[in-house]
């Protein structure tokens, strides 16, 4: 506890940084204990003594120095005598700093920005006309803004906006909408059901339409399965062999189930010597200070000063009660990584290729589907290994896919 309450007076007091050149700085030191000189905090580096004493003590050591032929020098001045000195010779800087900070204050008394999301179906500008109609525009004081009442007038004056929200986030006001949802109406329009996956077919249900396919067939991505037509005899005749000719197309929309197998392949390949990297202590920083999206003042490193990093990003902000000042301290930390290497048994490297197989016939295959075969091959290389994994499932491939109405001549008979 001395030790602090030393401290805190020799800061009160103020206290000499003090370095000392010469052979005989040894001898000095000592010299200076003997004549009742007290300094602390002794350290050496480059051939010089570095210490911190009084200021008083500082005239009293200079005959000494002479005496042992060592030189003095001051290399810093600390504590509050010289920063009220500091502080007294840059009053005109002072006064700046606070009239910055003041026009700073003032500034974020006022909404400078307008930002409105959510609204689709109603215009931007018919939104911002009902702010400008309830005189709400940059430049307006934030307290004459009643941010419940913009929200009911919101919901009040647009029929698509079912809720409405207003914040204030320092000098952005920002306005979220909600707009009803519409509930589009079931379709009847014609349509063929057609193949969304290549496979072979195992199964065909028709409920409506004509099947273009049977058990057994290959079909590809987009080939027709069930056709959206129905067939129909013009009013007043009859169904009998001869007049199987006056038969009329009429489109509808074709419904149906089309079961086939289908296969997914999934191909992994990892080379047996992984790359990675550690951090190796070393740090570099760059600041950036930003007034609005103006950036005002930087310093510290300009460019990343390695070659392999990893880059932390660091946003201060300054907040007075709730007012959000539009000033931000952006600091970029880059830490350096080293690049190291590591050979992988077979087998490791197996198990991740056989990762990166699944992960690709996952981001394929629909979840639930049953799978009725897996078919798995390993190749060993000499810097890399696969694996290919093939799976068989079984699955209703049919999509409807809107077809173009039929002309007259088309659908005059069969």
């Amino acid at each position: 506890m001395s030790i602090i309450l030393k401290r805190l007076a020799s800061y009160w007091t103020g206290y000499l940084v003090v370095t000392i050149e010469g052979e005989q700085k040894e001898r000095l030191l000592n010299l200076a204990l003997s004549k009742g000189i007290s300094f602390w905090d002794l350290g050496f580096e480059q051939g010089q003594a570095v210490f911190k004493m009084k200021v008083r003590d500082y005239m009293k050591l200079r005959p000494l120095a002479r005496r042992t032929n060592c030189r003095l020098k001051i290399k810093d001045k600390a504590g509050r005598p010289f920063l009220v000195n500091r502080g007294k010779k840059r009053k005109g800087f002072l006064l700046g700093a606070l009239f910055f900070f003041f026009i700073l204050y003032l500034s974020t008394s006022f909404v400078w920005f307008i930002r409105i999301t959510g609204n689709e179906e109603v215009p931007q500008e018919k939104v911002m006309s009902l702010l400008r109609e309830l005189e709400i525009r940059p430049g307006t004081w934030k307290k004459k803004i009643d941010l419940d009442y913009l929200s009911d007038r919101l919901v009040l004056e647009f029929e698509e906006i079912t809720w409405a929200s207003a914040s204030l986030q320092g000098t952005l006001l920002e306005v979220n909408v909600v707009e009803k949802i519409k509930i589009p109406e079931a379709s009847n329009a014609p349509a063929d059901l057609v193949a969304k996956k290549d496979g072979v077919v195992t199964n065909v249900l028709v409920l409506a339409g004509e099947a273009r396919v049977e058990e057994g067939d290959t079909v590809r991505r987009g080939d027709l399965l069930i056709e959206g037509v129905n067939y129909t005899l013009p009013e007043g005749k009859g169904l009998i062999e001869d007049e199987a000719d006056d038969l009329q197309l009429v489109p509808i929309r074709a419904r149906g189930v089309v079961e086939a197998r289908v296969w997914y392949e999934g191909l992994g390949e990892v080379n047996l010597w992984e790359i990675f990297t550690v951090p190796t202590g070393q740090v570099a920083s760059s600041y950036l200070l930003k007034y609005n999206e103006d950036v005002v003042g930087s310093w510290g490193v300009r460019q990343p000063p390695y070659r392999n990093y990893q880059l932390k990003k660091i946003n201060h902000h300054w907040v007075w009660r709730n007012i959000r000042l539009p000033v931000e301290l952006i600091t970029l930390k880059y830490y350096e990584l080293g690049v190291k290497k590591k050979k992988l048994s077979p087998e490791e490297a197996l198990q991740k290729a056989g990762e990166e197989a699944w992960e690709m016939i996952n981001k394929q295959l629909a979840p639930g589907l049953p799978v009725l075969r897996k078919h798995q091959e390993d190749r060993i290389f000499s810097e890399k290994v696969s694996r290919k994994i093939l799976l068989e499932t079984k699955e209703n491939i049919a999509v409807l896919k809107p077809k173009e109405m039929l002309t007259d001549a088309e659908t005059g008979g069969f």
